[in-house]
């Protein structure tokens, strides 16, 4: 029995072949032409083994060893990929063939348009436009302008003569990037802050947040550069109110030298100080595969001579390293002054750098002095990012006063500052060891970590110590003070914990923790002893003992207020955005000659209203509690509720002198409310009972004068 495919009405393999495997069974004998025949019909013991009968024809073994679906199968695969990769081969040539040798310049009103979008600032190319791909990228453009951004000094912030550069294809995807030749002429770059504060370079639409863990420190040479010429170029940085800084490029060029050396040369000036740069880089096979780098650059910016040489082995990791760095400058005041920026130091300006091979690391060298700051950084280096290193540095300045006003920080005290300790970087985090700042006599030391992942988390172990607080500020008592606990920050959170601090003979105990920005608030405090009278006003005999002392300044009289409480609206909007939790516990609590015990408070604020209770004993005797919120209300006025009671304490009012015992205990009770937008129309808008009680003892006479005059006639 035959069958033959023509039978089906569609050309499909895969049909044909199904159709005879329903027909004559599992087996069968491929005929060629379409035609198939049973395998035991085909079969015959007059012919050799493995042949088979078609219609007097004689097929081998092959064709009926593979199953007849599966045959027919890989057939029609085959016939589809050979299609497939075809039209996608042809497809491809046609893109390449495009690339290769049509008109690309034709696409200059979509290129502007695309930066316009992403830049989110008006692009223009005036001039002529050309652009290839194959076989190297060139690219040219003449008049080229991109605006400012809105509310800038003028309307371009980049404006380009001319600019041309030819790239490397390949260079693109394998790197180093290397730029055949680089032309620019005629650019102007202006930086400028904006009203906003923000800087005009910021463009297009704020992106997320980097929030990748990959491992960041990989250095190579990112771009070589073969050829260049640079003509008449200038950066303009624009602050209000100050001058303009200028860095003008006249000329630059970067051209094939001797040995494979590429060649340095340019000069120009920045503001009024003239500028030049000369030296060789290369050879330019060691620079595409950031292997055995040749460097000597010499560059010089009014006095300032700055001169680079030597050899890098290798950059990733930092290897075959013999490299210096010096740099000398007579006065380094007179140029920070005349470029408008923070004179720090005055004085003659000292570098002095060495990386030189230290086996399986890099040892680093460096001693730097500007007038009176100093410092220096030795220790090993893996790479040129840092990552890997591990470093000892110390940092001093002889006048920390001089160097805080420079930066309008006032009340440092006139004595050395100090910075020194240790630094270990890796991919995922710095670790500082004995990180110490000390002046005048007083000292902090910080130990822990600072991850550079995403969460940002910083722990630190802090210790402070200071032998008098009036060292560093006049105004500040002269106790000591001390400090010790652990700090930890991460995204949107800040704790201390552990925090045991001492002022004197105060001791504190406690924590905090501040997140959403410290908008939630929460705080632990205890203490057995809280001394608070040093912070307040020194009484009468303290100011007679100071008589003898020269006299202070006259003082401008001030002018006399309209009323005792200010008219000034309360505000109250920020508190509508704070959460906060404050605890305090004090065994004793000192304020000059009065004093409590067993103080326990609570505050609570909570989007916009604001709870307190407290209680606390007297001393010898007596009992203190209160309770009372303070709410701001929608039309910007503030409600007050208050409810003191105090039963039989000695509070020492207007009794200074006078024994303890002999003090009357004072009992108050008082139930108030108060409304009003302003401190005066809350004080006018007070409304409750105030009932005042003073049990036997004695009181100073004028005392009861100035409170009780119009009471007691």
């Amino acid at each position: 029995m035959t069958f033959s495919a023509r039978e089906s009405q569609f050309d499909l393999g895969v049909y044909r072949i199904v159709r005879a495997h329903r027909a004559l069974g599992p087996s069968a004998v491929n005929c060629g032409g379409g035609q198939w025949q049973d395998l035991a019909l085909a079969q015959s013991s007059e012919l050799a083994p493995g042949t088979y009968c078609c219609h007097r024809r004689t097929v081998t073994t092959c064709d009926t060893e593979e199953p007849l679906a599966t045959r027919g199968i890989h057939m029609s695969l085959r016939r589809f990929v050979g299609v497939f990769f075809g039209i996608v081969g042809a497809a491809l040539l046609a893109c390449v063939l495009y690339i290769a040798f049509g008109d690309l310049s034709r696409h200059k009103g979509r290129i502007e348009a695309l930066v316009t979008q992403s830049t989110g600032r008006p692009f223009a190319i005036d001039g002529p436009f050309k652009l290839k791909v194959i076989p190297v990228v060139d690219f040219s453009a003449e008049r080229i302008r991109l605006g400012n951004v809105q509310g800038g000094s003028q309307p371009q912030m980049v404006e380009i003569g001319k600019a041309a550069v030819q790239i490397g294809l390949w260079s693109l995807i394998s790197g180093p990037l290397d730029v055949r030749s680089f032309e620019l002429r005629d650019a102007i770059l202006l930086l400028e802050h904006g009203s906003d504060g923000k800087g005009n370079w910021v463009m297009g639409a704020p992106g997320a947040e980097d929030e990748t863990d990959e491992e960041q420190g990989a250095v190579g040479v990112p771009v070589v550069i073969r050829s260049a010429q640079l003509h008449n170029v200038r950066l303009i940085y624009r602050e209000a109110k100050k001058p303009d800084r200028v860095v003008q490029l006249d000329k630059l060029s970067i051209a094939q030298g001797q040995e494979e050396l590429l060649a340095l040369d340019g000069h120009g000036k920045v503001n009024a100080f003239p500028l030049s740069l000369q030296g060789e880089v290369g050879p330019l096979k060691s620079l595409l595969s950031a292997r055995d780098m040749r460097l000597a650059i010499q560059m010089s910016l009014g006095k300032l001579a700055l001169e680079l040489k030597g050899v890098i082995g290798r950059l990733d990791p930092l290897d075959g390293a013999d490299l210096s760095l010096k740099a000398e400058q007579p006065e380094v005041g007179a140029v920070l002054k005349a470029l408008d920026l923070p004179v720090i130091a005055t004085g003659p300006v000292q570098i002095d750098t060495r990386l030189k091979d230290a086996g399986a690391l890099t040892q680093l060298d460096l001693n730097l002095a500007v007038g009176d700051l100093k410092a220096s950084a030795n220790g090993t280096l893996k790479t040129l990012s840092l990552v890997g290193s591990n470093l000892k540095f110390k940092a001093t300045a002889a006048d920390a006063a001089r160097l805080a006003s420079v930066f309008g920080v006032s009340g440092v005290p006139a004595a050395p500052l100090t910075l020194a300790g240790n630094a270990a970087q890796s991919h995922k985090e710095i670790r500082f060891e004995s990180l110490t700042a000390a002046i005048a006599g007083a000292s902090v030391r910080v130990d822990g970590s600072m991850r550079l992942t995403r969460d940002r988390k910083t722990a630190l172990r802090f210790k402070l110590a200071a032998p008098s607080l009036a060292k560093l500020r006049e105004t500040w008592p002269p106790m000591k003070a001390s400090a010790s606990g652990a700090f930890e920050s991460a995204k949107g959170r800040i704790e201390v914990r552990d925090l045991k601090a001492a002022l004197g003979e105060n001791q504190l105990a406690g924590s905090l923790l501040l997140t959403d920005g410290a908008k939630h608030i929460e705080a632990q405090l205890s203490s057995p002893r809280l001394d608070l009278t040093p912070f307040f006003p020194q009484d009468k005999k303290a100011g007679a003992a100071a008589a003898g002392a020269a006299p202070p300044p006259a003082k401008k009289p001030e002018q006399k207020k309209k009323f005792l409480f200010s008219e000034t609206p309360l505000k109250l909007a920020p508190m509508k955005d704070i959460d906060a939790k404050l605890h305090l516990a004090c065994g004793e609590l000192v304020l000059g000659d009065r004093s409590i015990k067993d103080l326990d408070s609570n505050l609570r604020m909570d989007r916009g209203k604001m709870t307190f209770d407290m209680r606390a004993a007297g001393a010898p005797e007596g009992t203190l509690q209160g309770v009372g919120t303070f709410e701001s209300a929608s039309d910007g006025t503030a409600n007050v509720d208050m409810k003191i009671d105090i039963s039989k304490l000695r509070a020492n009012l207007g009794s200074e002198g006078i024994a303890p015992a002999d003090v009357p205990p004072l009992s108050v009770a008082m139930n108030i409310k108060i409304h009003g937008n302003s401190p005066r129309q809350m004080a006018s808008g007070a409304n409750g009972q105030l009932l005042l009680t003073q049990g036997s003892g004695r009181t100073k006479s004028g005392f009861i004068s100035a409170f009780g005059g119009d009471v007691l006639g």
